[in-house]
């Protein structure tokens, strides 16, 4: 509502300084706590688990393409966030994202109410 429509007419750069991480350690830390503590990561787990059990034999293989897919997924976004960093110094950038995301949510929450949730 008001907030997007403000961050839309007038949101800001990114902000990023040039100092390096305390350590490895302390990134790593944080990366495992933003994850283990995000309830998507046990939703998704619950999920992936009941899922697993309709293969029998092969769930092992099951488990080994999962785990696969995650590897390449969390690296796909770390490499993406990477080279997209600049981009989203501008505000520009973070107007039409923003902007973006107003309108996705708009035409969903629109077609939710149209045609129902059931």
């Amino acid at each position: 509502g008001t907030r997007t429509r403000r961050a839309v007419a007038g949101g800001g750069g990114m902000q990023m300084d040039d100092t390096a991480a305390s350590s490895c350690r302390a990134a790593m830390l944080a990366a495992a706590g933003f994850s283990i503590i995000n309830p998507h990561f046990w939703l998704d787990m619950m999920v992936i688990g009941s899922i697993a059990d309709n293969f029998g034999h092969a769930r092992m293989a099951f488990a080994a393409g999962v785990v696969t897919a995650s590897a390449m997924w969390l690296t796909a976004q770390g490499l993406g966030a990477r080279l997209l960093a600049p981009l989203f110094t501008r505000p520009n950038t973070w107007r039409v994202l923003d902007g973006t995301i107003a309108v996705l949510l708009s035409v969903l929450a629109l077609t939710l109410a149209l045609r129902g949730v059931g």
